[in-house]
């Protein structure tokens, strides 16, 4: 099975630099995830695996060989994509046939190959429907399925569910992951949706600006972010502007209103200035201080009651804001308007240098 390598690879349209300098390996049999904002370079680099695009610098291997110049069709490469590209006036297995065609296959190997791709993404009994007969799913599965027919044991999905409505979408992703997985295949798999990426992918590259800013598997990304923009963009996350007071093991900040909170190890030095971050889930409202956590006073102006969740939005009385996500069925439910304390633990609390621009930090974009 395919391992994947790009080396330093760096691509250019005119003066703008769509990836610079990217670096990262797929390992054999894994199911991998780009996931980033727009424009952050994603399907660009899926583009040079691909060889649909030609990198200005870097190398991209295949299985050990450089195939930084060769032609996509000698990649050995399957392409789904979010739009479907399927021929509207073949049916469904002539449209899964059709690049065996193109090679010049044998008829029997050609029907053997296609039906196996059928019955391996159920269409089985949509052999003789028209794209125009099939829902979204289905023909979302056709494509999936033309890649597989083609023999290619390196699948590469460019936003593949997109086109899907949530529900959809969310049953899918499991779908896609169980077809890659149970036939021993790589696949990589490009999205804007962390959700999606968290959920499917073995580990995620997280672009940003041309740029891969971390690489890690999901629980990874989402304990031990390393920059503060990959723990805002994964996940929901509450920062607060701060000072070190004692940098170690437990370090304390000194927060704006001069609230001291322990967070957890920095290498920070004191006095310098920090964001703390915590994500929603990780904060509880409580009516009564708990010495053992970190309890900052506030009042709530929004609590949203979603089912199984409940959101509130609290304004410190510092003047911070900060949203708490928490589940309705363990929550003290508190109303608006009420006074209440955002408690959370040490552990919980990443400390990060305060950044030069911290609006453009934040951006999701």
């Amino acid at each position: 099975m395919p391992e994947v390598a790009l080396v330093d690879v760096t691509k250019r349209f005119d003066t703008v630099t769509a990836i610079d300098k990217v670096s990262f390996s797929v390992k054999d049999g894994e199911y991998f995830a780009f996931l980033g904002p727009s424009g952050c370079g994603k399907t660009t680099t899926l583009r040079i695996i691909a060889g649909l695009a030609e990198p200005d610098k870097g190398k991209v291997y295949i299985d050990g060989k450089d195939v930084s110049r060769v032609a996509p069709e000698d990649r050995g490469i399957g392409l789904v994509f979010q739009h479907f590209e399927l021929f509207p006036f073949m049916t469904v297995f002539e449209n899964v046939a059709y690049g065996l065609s193109i090679k010049g296959l044998r008829e029997e190997e050609i029907e053997k190959n296609v039906y196996q791709a059928l019955e391996i993404t159920g269409l089985t009994e949509a052999e003789e429907k028209y794209p125009r007969e099939l829902g979204a799913p289905e023909l979302q599965r056709c494509s999936i399925a033309r890649a597989l027919a083609s023999g290619s044991k390196l699948l590469l999905f460019d936003e593949p569910l997109g086109a899907l409505d949530s529900k959809t979408r969310e049953h899918f992703r499991f779908t896609l992951r169980s077809i890659v997985k149970g036939r021993g295949l790589t696949a990589i798999h490009v999205t804007h949706d962390q959700e999606e990426a968290m959920a499917i992918a073995d580990r995620i590259a997280v672009f940003r600006s041309g740029r891969i800013l971390q690489v890690g598997a999901p629980l990874e990304l989402y304990e031990h972010p390393e920059t503060i923009f990959v723990a805002n963009f994964v996940g929901e996350t509450n920062f607060l502007e701060g000072v070190i007071e004692k940098a170690g093991k437990i370090t304390l900040v000194r927060l704006r209103g001069d609230f001291l909170v322990r967070c957890s190890e920095s290498r920070l030095d004191s006095g310098d200035r920090t964001i703390v971050a915590i994500r929603r889930e990780n904060m509880y409202l409580r009516t009564v201080k708990d010495e053992a956590m970190n309890s900052l006073p506030g009042r709530i102006v929004r609590a949203a009651f979603l089912g199984k969740l409940v959101r509130y939005r609290v304004e410190l009385n510092n003047g911070d804001f900060i949203e708490i996500k928490t589940t309705s069925r363990t929550a003290e439910l508190l109303e608006e308007g009420h006074s209440a304390y955002s408690m959370f633990p040490a552990d919980k609390a990443l400390v990060y240098k305060y950044p030069d621009d911290i609006r453009q930090e934040l951006a999701l974009k």
